[in-house]
């Protein structure tokens, strides 16, 4: 059975250390057919990646980005997630919009979509659509276009975002581990209000 999902801001660090699960499971799941083993994110945390995202946590509010979770209704104790009162985080997203710290293939009037995943066990949910409608429909005034990079072999990745509407619009590189990969650059205009 798919569970209720209800797609808001993050609203604690317990979500948003939740979130963060959600990438590292998502990254395993998706990239192990394009980075090492050893360059793949841990499933668990230690104790300098915890007091990161603390800080990451408690400067994000000040920040010019978004973050947004992805919360479904399941009375499982194994969510792998944070678990309250039968809700679980299977999603997560981040959309950046101060040009001071968008990536560099995106122009002054961008947004940046950082982050867009969802927990493995919920893929092919429309999760990870209800996420990307919540950060276009999030992105501030001003904003043209909503622009990500992803991994050239992450052909699933690449055929979700061309189904949305966006474009492939330049090629960059991504670092990870001692090793670069080839991304694509993708560029979706925003609606005026």
């Amino acid at each position: 059975m798919t569970p209720s999902v209800t797609v808001r801001s993050v609203a604690s660090l317990a979500e948003f250390r939740a979130g963060s699960r959600v990438v590292r499971l998502a990254w395993r799941a998706a990239f192990d057919h394009i980075i090492p083993e050893a360059d793949l994110p841990p499933t668990e945390l230690d104790k300098d990646r915890v007091s990161e995202l603390k800080a990451a946590y408690e400067t994000s509010s000040a920040a010019n980005e978004s973050h947004i979770v992805a919360v479904a209704d399941e009375e499982s104790a194994d969510t792998g997630g944070a678990v309250t009162g039968g809700e679980s985080i299977v999603g997560y997203a981040r959309g950046v919009w101060d040009p001071a710290h968008t990536e560099s293939f995106a122009a002054d009037d961008d947004a940046e979509l950082r982050a867009l995943y969802v927990r493995p066990d919920h893929w092919g949910e429309r999760i990870g659509s209800a996420l990307l409608s919540s950060l276009e429909s999030n992105a501030p005034a001003g904003a043209d276009r909503l622009v990500l990079q992803t991994f050239v072999d992450n052909e699933d990745g690449r055929a979700f975002y061309r189904t949305r509407g966006f474009e492939v619009t330049g090629e960059n590189t991504c670092e990870v581990g001692a090793e670069s990969y080839q991304t694509v650059i993708f560029t979706k205009p925003l609606e005026a209000e």
